[in-house]
């Protein structure tokens, strides 16, 4: 009985010894295996992720305009509001800044006309390199804004038959502009754009047809405006090959 269990015991010593040792395959010096390598990538995330956003980018929109104006002319609405169009184009420094310029001019609404051009600079807080859907970000521009408008006056508006004159003025004025807004991706190459910007140009008259203007229309007056925008953003794409892009 004793010699039985002697026998087991010289058997199972050798089983219980080898597996308290480190498993695994080793390779000649006793170093052991380096992991198995990962399965290839799926052919189409692959080329999905060969795509790149080229650094600019082109935006158009429409915009509504809250105008205010103080120029105290007569009979010219102080406050009143407009539709606009406008283009962005944007030029990435790197994933968070970007240098940009807008081209601006109402088409309908109002008594007065305005256009600008606009230069400046734009912050994202979320990097273009995240894979988000939105990438917020934040606006400031300084730009030349043009003005115009026009309307019927009388020199005797107490008179029986007062002869009324068409007038007009023009001006233009440097101004600045802040704002904020986010793009949404609707695809790899195309995003829906809004934005929120206010606007606040000092407008120098520069010049009047019809009845001639009393000394006190030459004053400069400002003109503030508030934009809710809402457009298309297009930005290329470029793919990445093994012998360069394309």
């Amino acid at each position: 009985m004793h010699i039985r269990s002697l026998v087991t015991i010289a058997v199972l010593l050798p089983i219980v010894a080898g597996a308290q040792r480190r498993g695994g395959t080793r390779i000649g010096g006793g170093r052991p295996a380096p992991p198995a390598a990962l399965p290839p990538q799926a052919p189409v995330i692959a080329n999905e992720m060969r795509y790149v956003p080229r650094p600019y980018s082109v935006e158009s929109y429409f915009y509504i305009n809250y105008v205010q104006s103080t120029s105290g002319f007569a009979n010219v609405a102080q406050n009143y509001g407009a539709l606009g169009a406008g283009s962005h184009l944007d030029y990435r420094l790197n994933p968070n800044f970007s240098v940009t310029g807008d081209m601006t001019t109402s088409l309908f609404g109002g008594p007065t006309s305005t256009a600008s051009i606009e230069l400046g600079s734009r912050f994202r807080p979320i990097s273009t390199a995240i894979d988000v859907r939105a990438h917020p970000y934040v606006d400031l521009r300084m730009g030349y804004a043009y003005s115009f408008d026009s309307y019927m006056y009388s020199s005797d508006p107490t008179a029986v038959n007062p002869t009324y004159y068409s007038r007009f003025r023009s001006g233009g004025g440097i101004g600045g502009v802040a704002g904020i807004g986010s793009d949404y991706s609707l695809t790899q190459s195309l995003a829906l754009a809004t934005g929120l910007w206010a606007t606040r140009t000092r407008v120098h008259a520069s010049g009047f047809m019809g009845f001639v203007p009393a000394p006190t229309s030459f004053k400069p007056y400002w003109l503030n405006a508030y934009r809710m925008q809402f457009g298309l953003k297009w930005n290329p794409m470029y793919l990445l090959t093994g012998g360069g892009t394309r």
